[in-house]
């Protein structure tokens, strides 16, 4: 079975490169709603599950996780507890006329490079929505996992890492001069 990836809004495989290519990589609402990405996740089995923002919170919604290794990245229960949720309803409104511009500021504040083409966004605009609401859900347990966040994440906290870390007995790792994004380099080093 391969290792299974669940990325972040627009969290697009270009932007991993090649390392994008080891997984079943998942763009949550692009191709897959909440449920969709949930059932993927309690279904699959494989050595590592890697997730990184939305994705990491779509974990969190998991009733069972059947996974050697798990890794959350930059994780968060409510989203608009380390983004206002002002921002967020203004992105909303900017993505209905300018999408293509919020996902690049977006991917810009991540921290990453825009790489010259991204996958299509399809359904992105649903996944801002969902933001506004992401806290519902949690599960009340978690199995062992690696928690990596930046520590100059500028979108969701550290602070936020530290807390899913602590809440679950996870291991904390906090990732120096990082943003939102962390590099596939540091990535692998906590794959098995």
């Amino acid at each position: 079975m391969r290792d299974v990836f669940v990325s972040g809004w627009c969290g697009f495989p270009e932007l991993f490169g090649n390392f994008a290519d080891r997984f079943d990589f998942v763009v949550p609402f692009c191709g897959y709603d909440e449920q969709d990405v949930v059932k993927l996740l309690e279904t699959s089995q494989g050595k590592n599950l890697v997730c990184w923002s939305t994705g990491a919170n779509l974990a969190l919604k998991a009733n069972r996780l059947e996974f050697e290794n798990i890794v959350l990245i930059a994780p968060f229960i409510r989203f608009t507890d380390y983004t206002p949720e002002r921002v967020l309803k203004l992105m909303i409104k900017k993505f209905r006329t300018a999408p293509h511009a919020v996902i690049n500021d977006f991917i810009t504040a991540c921290g990453c490079s825009l790489p010259a083409v991204l996958s299509e966004y399809g359904g992105a605009g649903e996944g801002l929505e969902y933001l506004l609401n992401s806290g519902d859900g949690i599960q009340d347990s978690m199995p062992a996992m690696t928690i990596l966040h930046g520590t100059e994440d500028s979108i969701v906290n550290i602070s936020a890492g530290r807390e899913i870390a602590v809440r679950f007995g996870a291991r904390f790792v906090p990732v120096e001069a990082a943003g939102h994004f962390v590099s596939p380099e540091k990535i692998s080093e906590y794959l098995v």
